[in-house]
């Protein structure tokens, strides 16, 4: 996960990449959820996280505000509470797509709202105690 911080204020995007390669060819999938482990949060005490398809390629050293990749289709969305935990999101539709090769994986953009009261919410990265992961489930 790499943090595109930017824009007016404290503004932050996420940006993931999964790599699909294990996937056998040709397999169908039935399911695909991304977990994200929440370390801390503050400020509202709900928000809603928008996850994004990405356009273009991007490099985990090389992306900044400036240059970021340009977002496709609102892929899917989470009420996020403050407390730590386990946050979910249904990408079964993006991850099959990906998959089928409809949808090229540039990976996908996480972002909440950019105006109005602020808040923050903190989520462990690959070198996390609880890295983000994508469980995907294909026959």
């Amino acid at each position: 996960m790499v943090y595109v911080p930017g824009g007016s204020g404290w503004t932050e995007r996420s940006l993931l990449y999964f790599n699909l390669s294990g996937l056998p060819g040709g397999a169908v999938v039935d399911s695909a959820t991304l977990t994200l482990n929440l370390e801390n949060g503050y400020g509202l005490s709900t928000v809603t996280l928008d996850a994004y398809d990405l356009l273009a390629s991007w490099s985990e050293g090389g992306v900044t505000w400036a240059n970021q990749p340009a977002t496709g289709s609102l892929r899917a969305s989470q009420s996020v509470g403050s407390s730590a935990g386990s946050v979910d999101w249904d990408l079964t539709t993006l991850v099959a797509g990906w998959q089928a090769g409809t949808i090229t994986n540039y990976g996908l953009l996480l972002r909440g709202p950019e105006s109005g009261s602020g808040w923050f919410r903190y989520f462990s990265s690959r070198e996390g105690i609880v890295p983000p992961r994508l469980v995907v489930s294909y026959h």
